[in-house]
């Protein structure tokens, strides 16, 4: 699709699965699993899309997968069905990982930041972007580097740490620009670093909204994660950042969710935000 002069392309990297009373936190299993069915697990579908924004002079990347190299234990547990797609997805659309000049990178929980890194020819894993500069939050990648019993799970470091030894690392505080028409909010609420990228070209607006609502299901306030680390910080800003996306008539691309990767918003009659077709 076309916003204003840049192409963007989402490009997905499959799907795995995720305990729903995790993706729904407080919200009665009852009420969500009319929308996400659970299997026999309790586990729900998830999708991985992730955009490729051309903008004419420089080719972005916005979020990088789960990508590759888990053992079958780990693949089993997580039901991963993809993780290997988004380069070859790239090549489809005839860009090769070294035309890729930054990767957007909204937090580093593995299956965000998986794809960022992949095996090399000496076993080891490497940048899979090699000319990329990767933009993270500082604050994302120090709590990366320093997880605690609750989120020590969801980082996995060999997927994000070479990026650093190989010098393609920029760390960002807060909000930034990071090319013209691409700009990074801080958002907080699922991590303390996390952020989400607003795309803007020639008076058409984009929001990729990431985990901070991680599927359309999401849109209701009150329905967040309980992997969110700081739900009430999420909250309070998710007010306004729907307020936003519903009177700039954004459009909307949504990271995990199967079935609708991207959609505008508008109000139904109580004045909640929910999907409008573009």
């Amino acid at each position: 699709m076309k916003i204003g002069n840049f192409e963007v392309n989402i490009i997905s990297d499959g799907t795995f699965k995720l305990d729903g009373g995790g993706m729904y936190g407080i919200v009665p299993k009852a009420l969500w699993e009319k929308r996400t069915p659970a299997d026999a697990q309790n586990r729900i579908t998830l999708g991985m899309n992730c955009l490729l924004v051309q903008t004419g002079k420089k080719n972005y990347l916005i979020e990088t997968g789960i990508g590759s190299g888990y053992t079958e234990k780990f693949k089993s547990i997580y039901d991963i069905h993809g993780g290997n797609r988004l380069i070859p997805g790239l090549a489809k659309l005839g860009v090769i990982p070294e035309e890729i000049h930054g990767v957007i990178v909204t937090h580093l929980h593995f299956d965000h930041a998986g794809g960022c890194t992949i095996c090399g020819v000496d076993g080891k894993p490497v940048p899979a972007f090699p000319k990329a500069k990767y933009f993270i939050q500082k604050q994302e990648w120090h709590d990366a580097m320093h997880p605690n019993e609750l989120t020590d799970g969801s980082y996995l470091d060999e997927k994000f740490l070479p990026i650093k030894s190989r010098k393609s690392l920029e760390l960002i505080k807060g909000d930034a620009k990071i090319d013209k028409g691409i700009q990074v909010q801080l958002t907080g609420g699922h991590t303390k670093g996390h952020q989400i990228v607003w795309i803007e070209s020639e008076g058409k607006k984009a929001c990729f909204l990431g985990d901070f609502i991680p599927t359309t299901n999401h849109l209701k306030l009150a329905w967040v994660m309980a992997y969110d680390s700081y739900p009430i910080e999420l909250v309070n800003l998710k007010r306004s950042i729907l307020a936003k996306l519903v009177e700039e008539k954004c459009y909307c691309f949504w990271y995990h969710d199967p079935n609708i990767a991207v959609s505008c918003l508008g109000l139904d009659t109580k004045g909640n935000a929910v999907v409008k077709a573009i």
